[in-house]
């Protein structure tokens, strides 16, 4: 089998497999949009549609997706629950759920529904915008796929808080795969009422610590950064660290941890030096008493950054912030669909030696990618779709 058809047969099978129990035409629109977003790499309908085969004018190609893509015909819950389901089986004991908030920025958008403001986290401006929360399973031998990527807003009716999105996403992943892997979380992840549900949850988490917690260590109330400065150094590691001029550098980092106390339950502080210009504070739910566990949560911080890595690749690599559809429901419908072609490009990037060596070359890249492979992978499935959807496949009767 050609790969051309090799990766469509892989597309459609991912879909049969999604919308299980969903209408045909549903089928049929998930698998077209997929395919569209993965072959222009843009959420723009027009651009997708230039992707499918002619059966009218642009025009009526653009509003035929734009109509299915508000339609009550299918069901965009049971399409998240199943894609993490599906997701879900790469995740083992040693793998980072990495969780982190991101933005869409529409500066420039006045009639967008649910429209509010944002922290654009590229340049620190508060901007106009939808808020993203995205979840990533970074293994330890570097490979990664997207679980969860879905827009949420202040302004939306089904709002409730910040914590209550992150704990929607945490709880459907841990429904697929309970305490398997380590939740990783910057520090928008400190807050008092998140630390009681992760307890109740028995999670297996781990957070970067606000500067103005107060915890028991020895017994005494302290504020956490005091602890921090406390705690003595018990080993350290070389680690490859990317500054913002995107340029790499190796920097030594050191580490140490303390045992502390927080609403009578044990939890372990893991400090290090040499990422950054202040301590790295971290608290954990696992209970750190070795110097190599030490290390071990410290790498495994360094590697959340590969959702942050994910977020630049759905915004570059689908031009997720051209997003022009107006009204809420669209707008959280294909951004779920952005996250599971964005899963679909890390599904390929593991199908062997052999087929992403093909679509490396086929992106024609100055150099090779050194740890993120996701932009060669969807330039080349790009390369190789060039031509676009020659024939729509049949799905049968949902």
């Amino acid at each position: 089998m050609e790969l051309n058809e090799q990766i469509i047969a892989e597309l459609r099978s991912l879909v049969e497999r999604l919308t299980q129990g969903q209408h045909a035409p549903a089928k049929k629109f998930i698998f077209e949009m997929l395919f569209g977003l993965c072959a222009s790499g843009s959420v723009l309908l027009t651009e997708v549609g230039r992707k499918l085969p002619l059966s009218g004018t642009l025009h009526a190609i653009e509003k035929r997706l734009s109509r299915q893509l508000g339609s009550q015909r299918w069901d965009e819950d049971a399409l998240l629950e199943r894609y993490v389901q599906w997701a879900a089986r790469q995740i083992k004991t040693d793998t980072v759920l990495a969780l982190d908030t991101s933005d869409i920025r529409k500066a420039y958008a006045e009639q967008m529904e649910c429209l509010g403001k944002v922290h654009d986290g590229s340049t620190g401006e508060i901007a106009t915008g939808y808020w993203l929360l995205s979840v990533e399973a970074h293994q330890a031998s570097g490979q990664r796929q997207g679980l969860y990527l879905q827009a949420w807003s202040a302004q939306a009716e089904e709002f409730e808080s910040e914590n209550r999105q992150m704990l929607k996403a945490v709880e459907l992943i841990e429904g697929f795969a309970p305490r398997r892997g380590l939740w990783v979380i910057d520090s928008a992840g400190d807050h008092s009422r998140l630390h009681r549900a992760f307890k109740q949850l028995r999670l297996r988490y781990l957070v970067r610590v606000k500067r103005e917690r107060v915890i028991f260590w020895h017994a005494e109330r302290h504020k956490i950064m005091a602890v921090a400065q406390a705690v003595l150094w018990c080993g350290s590691f070389r680690f490859a660290h990317r500054t913002k001029r995107g340029r790499w550098r190796t920097v030594r980092v050191r580490y140490g941890f303390e045992p502390i106390t927080w609403q009578e339950e044990s939890y372990s502080l893991v400090v290090a030096d040499g990422i950054c210009d202040e301590r790295l504070v971290l608290w954990t739910s696992q209970m750190v008493t070795t110097a190599q566990e030490a290390e071990w949560i410290v790498r495994a911080y360094l590697r959340r950054w590969a959702v942050e890595d994910a977020n630049r690749v759905v915004k570059q690599e689908f031009a997720l912030e051209r997003i022009r559809v107006t009204d809420w429901l669209r707008v959280r419908r294909l951004v779920l669909l952005v996250g599971m072609a964005y899963g679909f490009v890390g599904f390929i990037s593991r199908k062997g030696k052999r087929v992403v060596k093909k679509l490396v070359e086929m992106a024609r890249r100055l150099r090779p990618p050194k740890k993120v492979i996701a932009y060669a992978i969807r330039k080349g499935i790009a390369a190789l779709w060039s031509a676009g959807l020659l024939k729509r496949p049949s799905f049968g009767f949902g």
